[in-house]
């Protein structure tokens, strides 16, 4: 026991010591969570390595029991934690092999990473802005583009509006968002398509009594390009062109109180910004004349229909996004940013990664992370 011990103590040491080094880790407070009753053998043995561990570290580490359901409760707390190293468990060998146990914390994580309480709400201007879903900056390498695009819920001035509709693999997941906010569907006044890619206009039919808005231009575009060739879903935007329930936004035009389209072209011709006007600060809502902050940064699109129109369009969102300290870009494809010190930071955490099936069951799955 006590070599396994030092052991212990000594291989932990000598795995911060690489992170102390570069990261100054750990710099606070480490959580100790142990799925047993205090007092017994694992909850001992937990005390006495986080003591040596401790003055090792010259940081405190906070040992408490949580025992119930079988070691579930812990679990629990462990999946939900921040994976940032300081929250930790202590348990026996056989509880890591119990396949049941591990299938539970990836079930655990894959919920918790999928809560919309990790998209705060932005308020601005008697406006309440929710991310319904993250949009995600990168595509496959094997498989073409994600379609991993932004889906924004403003409300305000008595409206619901959907700022871009998503893809047809979100359908669902919208509609849970939408109910998680105690709205339907049938409860959303306007849906604002950014442009006529399928990634962010497809879903416009869920919405059968919105008012379904887009560029009057970037529409009259888009039902004239030949079948098959283009990422807009022809079908959807030549039945929507006929559609009663379609209104054609002109450039300059204020949509909803405080709520303007500017021209953005560059990713397609007729692309639409939308500038929120809430006083002190301003949203930005991009689409994808700005997809996500390395476009920002660089001036430099990855998928354009013009590249000096994108770049001129984007150095234009710079020119909105400067004008109000605290104003907020909401990108096609990532996380939302404010500028700190003219640099983009952003506002919440990403979410992302895939569940996969590399076993022989269906209960057995991969969650990766797709994340830095």
């Amino acid at each position: 026991m006590r070599k396994a011990l030092r052991a212990f103590i000594a291989a932990a040491a000598l795995a911060a010591a690489p992170a102390h080094a570069q990261t100054d880790f750990p710099n606070r407070r480490i959580h100790m969570i142990v799925p047993y009753p205090a007092g017994g053998i694992v909850d001992i043995v937990t005390r006495i390595v986080t003591d040596k561990l401790s003055e090792i570290w010259r940081q405190p580490i906070v040992v408490e029991a949580k025992p119930g359901a079988s070691g579930n409760i812990a679990w629990d707390q462990v999946a939900r934690a921040e994976p940032d190293g300081y929250t930790w468990t202590f348990v026996r060998p056989g509880t890591l092999a119990n396949p049941g146990r591990l299938r539970a914390a990836r079930k655990l994580k894959e919920k918790s990473m999928n809560a919309p309480a990790t998209q705060p709400t932005i308020s601005v201007g008697g406006f309440s802005i929710d991310i319904l879903v993250q949009g995600f900056p990168g595509k496959t390498v094997c498989h073409g583009g994600l379609g991993w695009s932004t889906v924004a819920l403003v409300r305000g001035q008595g409206r619901v509006v959907l700022i871009d509709a998503g893809n047809f693999g979100m359908r669902r997941l919208i509609s849970e968002r939408l109910s998680a906010h105690g709205l339907s569907c049938a409860d959303v006044t306007d849906v604002i398509l950014t442009h006529a890619h399928y990634d962010h206009s497809i879903n416009w039919p869920m919405f059968s009594t919105s008012r379904i808005l887009i560029g009057k231009g970037e529409l009259e575009w888009a039902v004239k390009q030949p079948l098959g060739h283009h990422t807009i879903p022809e079908f959807y935007v030549r039945e929507l062109a006929v559609s009663k329930q379609l209104h054609n936004v002109e450039v300059a035009e204020e949509v909803l109180p405080g709520l303007t389209a500017y021209a953005a072209p560059g990713h397609t011709p007729g692309h639409l910004v939308y500038v929120l006007n809430g006083g002190e600060r301003d949203v930005i809502f991009s689409g994808d004349a700005a997809k996500n902050r390395a476009e920002m940064l660089s001036l430099t699109a990855d998928m354009t229909m013009n590249a000096a129109d994108s770049r001129a369009t984007m150095e234009r969102i710079w020119e909105f996004w400067r004008k109000k300290p605290g104003s907020i870009l909401v990108p096609g494809h990532d996380v939302p940013m404010r500028l700190e010190n003219d640099e983009p930071v952003y506002i919440a955490k990403r979410t992302a990664g895939i569940s996969a099936w590399f076993g022989r069951k269906l209960d057995e799955t991969t969650l990766i992370e797709l994340k830095v």
